[in-house]
């Protein structure tokens, strides 16, 4: 990986555990994580559980650019993860 490459840390902390779970399914399914590294730019995504919020997770992404993170960041907006993401936390 290249030292100009983009690093982006998000933090989402889940309304309660039913909430999180949800989010754990959908990052594991069909529309998921795959679909993230399957982007352009993206070089690795990360996600992490906070050791001391049991509902919070990080997430960790690398991309090639800023712009292709920025790509990333509309493609989800535009097919509605977003709208999901914000009924979760």
């Amino acid at each position: 990986m290249s030292s100009d490459s983009h690093t982006v840390k998000a933090i989402f902390t889940f309304k309660d555990y039913s909430a999180k779970n949800e989010f754990i399914t959908f990052a594991n399914g069909d529309n998921g994580l795959g679909v993230t590294r399957a982007r352009q730019g993206c070089q690795s995504i990360e996600c992490y559980e906070s050791a001391e919020n049991p509902l919070e997770v990080i997430i960790w992404q690398k991309w090639a650019t800023p712009s292709d993170h920025e790509s990333y960041v509309q493609f989800r907006r535009d097919d509605g993860s977003f709208d999901f993401l914000g009924q979760l936390i």
